[in-house]
C-alpha cells in the first residue's frame, strides 16, 4: 500500500508543473497524458500516459498522435485509440480546441 501511495505521489508531483490532457476511462477513473516524453521507449517521440482506476490500480504506457486519433500502447500490451477531441485540459477542464488556421490575405 505504501508503494502505491508513493507512486501516486510521485506521478502527481511530476505532473504538477506540466500540461496534461485527460479523458475519463471506462471504469470511472481517468487517462492522463502529461507533457512528458515516454521513458519506456527511449526517445522514439512518444509521450508518457497513465490511467488510474477506482480500485487504486494505475496503468502506464506511451501515446502518439495519428491524425485525429491518440494511440496509446499500454505496458500490459493493450492498445487503445481515442479521438483527440475527447480529451480536455487537465487543469482547466476546457475541451480540446483545434488550432485555428489563418488564411493569408483573409
Amino acid at each position: 500500500m505504501k508503494a502505491i501511495c508513493f507512486a501516486i505521489t510521485l506521478v502527481l508531483c511530476a505532473t504538477s508543473h506540466a500540461d496534461a490532457w485527460t479523458i475519463p476511462n471506462r471504469t470511472g477513473g481517468k487517462v492522463v497524458a502529461p507533457d512528458q516524453p515516454c521513458k519506456a521507449k527511449n526517445g522514439d517521440g512518444t509521450m508518457h500516459v497513465y490511467s488510474y482506476l477506482p480500485n487504486g490500480e494505475m496503468l502506464t504506457g506511451c501515446w502518439t498522435a495519428l491524425g485525429t486519433k491518440i494511440l496509446i500502447k499500454w505496458a500490459n500490451g493493450n492498445i487503445t485509440t481515442h479521438p483527440v477531441e475527447s480529451f480536455s485540459d487537465g487543469i482547466t477542464g476546457e475541451p480540446y480546441q483545434k488550432p485555428s488556421r489563418e488564411v493569408a490575405g483573409a
